[in-house]
């Protein structure tokens, strides 16, 4: 079976909770795992390898999966448009410094970077993926090249975290399923700033997960989790990464600002929306002279309310 939609990422921008709050609605089916990569890493393995995680759908209103690299893949537009154009795509974007830092923290947790020396400055210099992802006007732009702006619904961190229930309406809305459904993981959120003490231990809490869920157990385990016993032993297995990695310094953050403001002015122009709720949108605005704005075609900030889709944003 083909899936109807697909979540694109961006990577840390929400990506869990849009497939938490789509996964217990009764009209739509979201594959296990989550992350299936095939538009990305997996393209060899065939459309029929693919559409095995979506057997199980059975008469579902939306059918997908959301996977957070394919917003930046150059490759992954034009596939899935050969794939199926008339897809929807579901894209989730927060302030891209922000965004950059808590990949850093992801890496860390992850076990993909480690060592003495946690900043994110050590960190920058060895991965460019940190800013790469975070170039939002050069990948939502590859994006639109291909896709209609109506096939695309926005949604920013920040305004899911200020008003889950409505944000999760318009994600219901654009799917076509039921708006009233108010979904377990609402007001939940993965704290990005926790990585484990003992990573074998969690590798082996997280195999048992995957095996659960994939065995139709996903609630069960959600409420396992919960039992006083097992939440301790989670608990203790936590270390809180904000204690051992400080945030950027400030002539690092400056730096990011300077080069990630044309991306955010171009992201602008393609929405045409200019209330982003990002302080590194409001730097990007100070940057820019009068001279730039009408080079650019940037009108004065109180142009714009909130996104709806990208076209009609």
């Amino acid at each position: 079976m083909q899936p109807n939609f697909l979540g694109l990422g961006a990577q840390k921008c929400a990506s869990s909770w849009i497939h938490k709050i789509l996964e217990d609605h009764p009209d739509v089916f979201v594959s296990q795992p989550k992350e299936l990569d095939f538009f990305t890493n997996y393209f060899n393995r065939g459309y029929t390898w693919y559409e095995r995680h979506f057997n199980g759908a059975g008469s579902a209103k939306a059918i997908g999966e959301v996977s957070p690299s394919y917003f930046c893949d150059p490759l992954a537009p034009e596939r899935i448009r050969r794939y199926r154009d008339d897809i929807k795509l579901v894209l989730a974007l927060r302030d891209p410094i922000a965004r950059a830092f808590s990949n850093h923290l992801h890496e860390i947790r992850k076990g993909f970077y480690h060592g003495p020396d946690l900043l994110f400055e050590t960190g920058l210099q060895s991965n460019p993926m940190y800013v790469f992802q975070s170039r939002y006007g050069t990948h939502l732009a590859s994006w639109l090249k291909v896709f209609a702006g109506d096939r695309v619904l926005l949604l920013l961190q920040e305004e899911i975290q200020a008003d889950p229930v409505a944000e999760a309406r318009r994600l219901y809305s654009f799917l076509g399923v039921d708006l009233e459904h108010r979904s377990d993981f609402l007001f939940r959120r993965s704290n990005e700033s926790f990585g484990p003490r003992h990573r074998g231990l969690l590798k082996i809490w997280r195999a048992g997960g995957d095996f659960g869920r994939r065995q139709g157990l996903g609630p069960l385990l959600e409420a396992i989790k919960q039992l006083p016993p097992v939440a301790a032993a989670m608990a203790a297995n936590r270390r809180d990464l904000r204690t051992e990695v400080p945030w950027m310094r400030p002539e690092t953050e400056q730096a990011l600002q300077r080069e990630l403001a044309p991306e955010l002015l171009q992201l602008a122009e393609l929405v045409g929306r200019y209330d982003w709720p990002w302080p590194t949108w409001r730097a990007a605005r100070a940057m820019t002279t009068e001279c730039d704005r009408e080079v650019a075609n940037v009108p004065p900030p109180q142009v714009k309310a909130s996104a709806r889709t990208v076209a009609d944003a």
